[in-house]
């Protein structure tokens, strides 16, 4: 549509076809005309003509993701209804417009436009997909990081035996005899270790089931919430014959849970930033960050609870994005309230997420002024009203929240210990287990100045958004939102973990994967926060330099992996892979063709997606402009 027809002249008298509008442009919009534009300039804007045949409200909007045809001509619309006016008649082309147009601009903008994953997202989420399905590979069964401890309480779930106190649940011989026939870490290269033959490898049931073996071994996971062994169980039932499965078939079966659970993880963090967000890039940016972090490939490998909680955590972060730029629907507050439940249902370290909502509903509310109350009260009630009876029932039986799962005989007495061990040292195991984490915890430990690197930077960004803010008004307090709750969980691990560090120097409570759940938040940040700082220009470039160190730091991960755990050091690189490989071959629970899949998956989107990030810092738009548009039906404000 363009200004000429806006200034179409008649003669005799028209009546106007449909409700006067009002041509609205956002705030932060740069002019179409020129990309170099600075942010928060206002194109001017002409008044309504009442006279239209059709009268639209034209929002133009910087989208360099939804239009990669680069359509110059395309344009976003949507009506925008205001208070109708009484049309008079023209006479002639010189009389002046009726009055009743609204001076004043719609107390309520349109809703901003919906954008769509450009290919480079759904490439690395592919990406993501891929590397977590390597590591079920280049994990042996039971070698993930607490793995026989969930797997066997899976394991009970599915033999219907569940809702243990503290202290009274030994694994069961079967998950006990499956995980000593290894020791993990290794003590000598795997591709030197015998392993019994695919085909004959026993099932959980007929190596013990679910009894108390000759081995007894607390099980603290009891103190968990239950909702994620309910899921797990219910898909191992799902399948016929499962109780005949050899055991690694039954731990790969919970591992592939894990990897769905996680898979939608950049999609979501892109929505969340694409909200928050007029800049791509930093879309972009959150979406790749996930790729960078090996220890999160590695634990979506693995069976474990917290896939879930990411998930979870992840699609409220996206909830949030939507409350804090306007959306203050009840459905909004009722799909945060169930969201919120079933994350609280799922892990102790969710309790940090209501204090969250309550913080976005309150920001929101300075921002907009508009009411908030019933979408909060939605959100708490169903919160509580879906995992506050598993609180309730912890405090009430054990005297606490979260109760040790070993019970009162497992607690470290503190009592007059000296503090033996420097916080310093805790906060660096942290660091260095949060960013690598692909040992156990410690051995192989990742790269240190890759960690602390990449930690900086995250940081960094994460500082430059709270500084700037996100949007205008009370933009700050915006970003605070995102890190709430990874310092809430930070401080909640601190002092579950500080008395036992201070006697032991112990550090199992504060393992760095405990912090996954928490990091989408400071993702997402990031992204919009390097994006402010460099420009609209220049931060076309992020997703090269992210995705680009994000694949080095992947590769030197499992470089480190493959040269401590599957093949001797002694040979040459080339020897080493082939042997590790060929080991990795005899340990799958899968046939070769299975198991090679996921290598070659990785190899080729990582080049895929290092070449999509190159394409991504062209401009598009026909005349050079890098405003991507889309056409919506004024009357229905649905796109065309």
């Amino acid at each position: 549509m363009t200004d000429d027809t806006h200034q179409e002249r008649r003669t005799g008298p028209v009546e106007p076809t449909g409700p006067q509008t009002r041509r609205w442009v956002a705030e932060d919009e740069p002019d179409a005309d020129s990309a170099d534009q600075p942010a928060g300039s206002r194109r001017p804007s002409r008044p309504a003509d009442p006279y239209l045949d059709q009268p639209t409200t034209v929002h133009h909007f910087n989208d360099i993701d939804d239009d990669p045809a680069g359509d110059p001509d395309a344009t976003m619309t949507w009506a925008v209804p205001t208070a109708t006016a009484s049309a008079q008649p023209r006479e002639d082309d010189t009389q002046d417009i009726p009055t009743g147009v609204p001076a004043e601009a719609p107390e309520t903008p349109p809703p901003p436009p919906r954008h769509r994953p450009p290919v480079l997202v759904w490439v690395l989420t592919a990406l993501q997909i891929a590397l977590m399905l390597m590591c079920t590979f280049l994990y042996p069964a039971l070698a993930g990081p607490t793995e026989a401890r969930q797997v066997d309480l899976v394991y009970s779930f599915v033999n219907g035996n569940a809702f243990y106190a503290p202290g009274t649940r030994l694994e069961s011989a079967g998950v006990a005899t499956a995980a000593a026939q290894h020791q993990f870490p290794p003590t000598s290269p795997l591709s030197g270790q015998s392993v019994t033959p695919r085909g004959q490898r026993q099932s959980l049931d007929a190596l013990g089931g679910d009894r108390v073996g000759r081995i007894r071994v607390d099980n603290p996971l009891v103190a968990h919430p239950p909702l994620y062994y309910m899921l797990a169980a219910g898909v191992v039932k799902a399948f016929p014959n499962s109780a005949q499965w050899p055991y690694d078939r039954t731990v790969a079966v919970l591992r592939y849970l894990s990897i769905l659970l996680l898979a939608p993880l950049p999609l979501l963090l892109w929505a969340a930033a694409r909200r928050l967000s007029d800049n791509g890039p930093a879309a972009v940016v959150a979406a790749a960050l996930p790729i960078a972090v090996p220890g999160l490939a590695r634990l979506g490998g693995s069976v474990s609870n917290l896939p879930l909680l990411i998930l979870l955590t992840a699609s409220l972060t996206l909830l949030l994005a939507k409350v804090l730029t306007g959306d203050l629907r009840v459905r909004t507050g009722v799909i945060a309230g169930i969201v919120t439940g079933l994350a609280c249902l799922t892990q102790g370290l969710a309790l940090v997420l209501p204090i969250a909502v309550i913080a976005a509903y309150v920001v929101s509310w300075l921002r907009h002024r508009r009411p908030v109350w019933a979408p909060a009260l939605w959100a708490v009630g169903l919160t509580l009203a879906i995992s506050g009876w598993w609180w309730v029932r912890s405090l009430v039986l054990y005297g606490s929240l979260q109760p040790d799962g070993v019970g009162s005989d497992g607690l470290v007495s503190t009592a007059g210990a000296a503090p033996q061990h420097a916080w310093g040292d805790l906060f660096r195991s942290l660091v260095l287990g949060s960013w690598g984490g692909i040992g156990l915890p410690d051995s192989p430990r990742f790269s240190g100045p890759f960690s602390w690197a990449w930690v900086t930077a995250l940081l960094a960004g994460v500082v430059v958004a709270l500084i700037l803010g996100i949007g205008r008004g009370w933009g700050r307090a915006t970003a605070a939102v995102f890190v709430l709750p990874a310092l809430l969980t930070l401080g909640l691990l601190i002092i579950n973990a500080r008395p036992a560090f201070l006697a032991t120097g112990d550090v199992s409570a504060l393992q760095g994967r405990f912090l996954y759940a928490a990091m989408g938040g400071l993702f997402v940040l990031c992204g919009i926060g390097a994006a402010q700082l460099l420009g609209r220009t220049a931060s076309r470039w992020l997703p090269l330099i992210v995705v680009t160190a994000g694949l080095v730091t992947q590769a030197w991960a499992w470089r480190q992996l493959i040269h401590a755990w599957w093949a001797p050091a002694t040979k040459s690189s080339s020897t080493e892979i082939g042997d590790a490989f060929r080991a990795v071959l005899r340990w799958s629970p899968w046939s070769h063709a299975v198991t090679t899949g996921p290598f070659i998956a990785v190899a080729a989107l990582g080049v895929l997606a290092g070449v999509l990030a190159l394409i991504y810092i062209r401009p598009r738009g026909g005349s050079g402009s890098p405003y991507g548009t889309v056409r919506v039906d004024p009357r229905t404000a649905r796109i065309r």
